[in-house]
């Protein structure tokens, strides 16, 4: 069964660096995937002219591009995906660990959802789990100035200092829900 982390953090707070070094700590025996959130309206990976842009241009709603080391899909869509959307695209491939960057409005009251708040200081993180329902697997404090006493029964860590802890964490839910 897959593992789905929802990473929560205001910006510039330091979630996809908790992402980047947890991912480097755990991939040696596990597939792990990630979903960014991206917020740009206008955003998209093609580029005009390139034959991809050409065919999606034409009126192709999905391309597939292939090389010998990497595949990337470009879908055109009417809405956001949804969160059953976003699940299930990760379910089919059987990763065990999928990291969710952003998408606090889909997935911070989610219960089937493990929660992890990022933040610079207490306040950002406070502020994130006033929203969250649900399991909150850890706090995570990306300064090294700040230090957050006690959140009741949810662990705080500190990225680096104490990676080992969350690892050892994320490992004991992966072993529980298999």
């Amino acid at each position: 069964m897959t593992l789905f982390i929802a990473v929560f953090g205001k910006k510039k707070s330091g979630k996809t660096k908790t992402i980047e070094t947890l991912i480097k700590e755990l991939k040696g025996n596990l597939r792990i995937a990630v979903v960014k959130n991206v917020h740009h309206e206008d955003f998209t990976i093609d580029k005009p002219g390139k034959d991809s842009w050409r065919f999606t241009e034409a009126g192709a709603k999905k391309v597939l591009l292939v090389s010998p080391k990497e595949v990337v899909e470009i879908e055109k869509v009417e809405q956001r995906y949804s969160r059953d959307k976003i699940l299930s695209r990760f379910r089919e491939d059987s990763f065990d660990i999928v990291f969710l960057e952003g998408f606090y409005d889909i997935f911070s009251k989610d219960s089937k959802v493990e929660k992890m708040i990022v933040g610079l200081k207490e306040e950002e993180i406070l502020e994130l789990l006033k929203g969250c329902e649900g399991n909150v697997l850890a706090c995570i404090i990306t300064s090294n100035k700040e230090t957050v006493k006690s959140l009741g029964s949810i662990p705080i860590y500190n990225l680096m200092k104490d990676k080992g802890k969350v690892i050892e964490d994320i490992m004991s839910l992966i072993k529980k829900i298999n």
